[in-house]
């Protein structure tokens, strides 16, 4: 199987552009030109939009193309034409043109024929081809699909590979589900994917169909009280098996987990998150590894808190870490790493006498 670059999670590849354009500049101080990023994985895992949102972001301008859908030479090099009696090459009216910043992003690029590849290589090494050049601030990205045989792409020999930095992105569930609450997808719906991760990346049913399931749910009366609309569309994005989970998950009201600010803000604890919390601590069905996604949720937000946490919210995080049948390793660990967070009041907040005890 032919992959290449570091494993890294969405995050990291979001750092590794930012970090490349940052040295592509620097090259280009020295009129030497950029090196091509090129990013390996799965389907459906994001590689693409990760690309296109961070152009949106940093206000750059974008220009995707497929080379796939080359079949001439003419595709990348632009139409003969006749200028002052002689004969010439216009660039194609999908070539970056003005000054950027801007990413030109080469999607899938390994699925194009072995002759457009080659035909392309200039374009890698130097940012330049026969009839037109990047324009200042332009930085090219790549992205690529792995070469082990479940898709129909074109094995790339060392010329094109060694042209290129390469990172593998790999889809991982707490990058995922970070990301998508930003989209302000439900946590019910994302709750989902916490308690059935295994059925992500089989067949149908990827990052990008669930994202794309999820988005279609934005009225939640199909979600209430349409059942047949719910099933259809279930069926529809996903594979059987994932969707057949996802109906009795739907149906089951058992799997929901607390909200981080629930657990911060509720006014009785108690009252408000046992229910939740007693499925999650039983010693018989305890998923540690969800869990861990609720402390994670919960961290991050505690991270994003301006100034320092409130009596109630230090009350309700005590009571939180001192749940019955928390394993006595996982409440260490994540009593550390909440001291390690640069908080005022949590350090002294967290002196007493019994927190000595619960952490021995």
């Amino acid at each position: 199987m032919k992959r290449y670059g570091k494993k890294i999670n969405a995050e990291q590849t979001w750092d590794a552009l930012q970090a490349q354009v940052e040295s592509n500049r620097l090259l280009h101080q020295k009129s030497r030109p950029g090196i091509p990023l090129c990013i390996w994985g799965e389907h459906g895992i994001g590689k693409t939009d990760l690309v296109k949102t961070f152009a949106r972001q940093q206000h750059f301008k974008l220009v995707m193309i497929a080379l796939a859908q080359f079949e001439e030479m003419g595709d990348l090099l632009g139409m003969p034409s006749i200028e002052n009696q002689q004969t010439v090459l216009k660039k194609p009216a999908w070539a970056p043109e003005g000054f950027g910043p801007g990413i030109l992003l080469i999607d899938d690029f390994n699925r194009a024929d072995l002759r457009i590849l080659r035909g392309i290589m200039p374009l890698l090494q130097d940012g330049a081809l026969l009839s037109w050049a990047l324009p200042p601030d332009w930085h090219i990205v790549l992205t690529a699909n792995p070469d082990h045989g479940d898709y129909q792409v074109t094995t790339l020999d060392e010329a094109i590979v060694t042209r290129m930095l390469h990172v593998d992105m790999q889809f991982e569930i707490s990058a995922w589900l970070r990301w998508a609450e930003k989209q302000k997808i439900p946590q019910d719906l994302l709750d989902f994917v916490v308690f059935f991760p295994e059925l992500l990346g089989k067949g149908r049913s990827t990052a990008r169909t669930l994202s794309q399931f999820f988005f279609s749910l934005q009225d939640r009366r199909v979600l209430e009280t349409n059942t047949a609309q719910l099933e259809i569309l279930a069926y529809g994005y996903l594979d059987a098996e994932t969707a057949l989970a996802f109906m009795q998950y739907w149906n089951t009201k058992r799997w929901r987990l607390p909200n981080s600010d629930t657990i911060l803000e509720s006014t009785s604890f108690t009252e408000e998150l046992t229910p939740q919390l007693s499925y999650l601590l039983n010693q018989e069905t305890m998923r540690v590894d969800v869990l861990q996604v609720v402390w994670e949720r919960l961290l991050f937000r505690i991270k994003t808190l301006d100034g320092q946490l409130s009596g109630k919210n230090l009350k309700n995080l005590k009571t939180f870490l001192q749940m019955e049948n928390l394993p006595k390793d996982i409440r260490k660990a994540w009593v550390l790493e909440l001291l390690s967070l640069d908080k005022p009041g949590l350090e002294q907040s967290f002196r007493e006498p019994i927190w000595a005890q619960l952490l021995l």
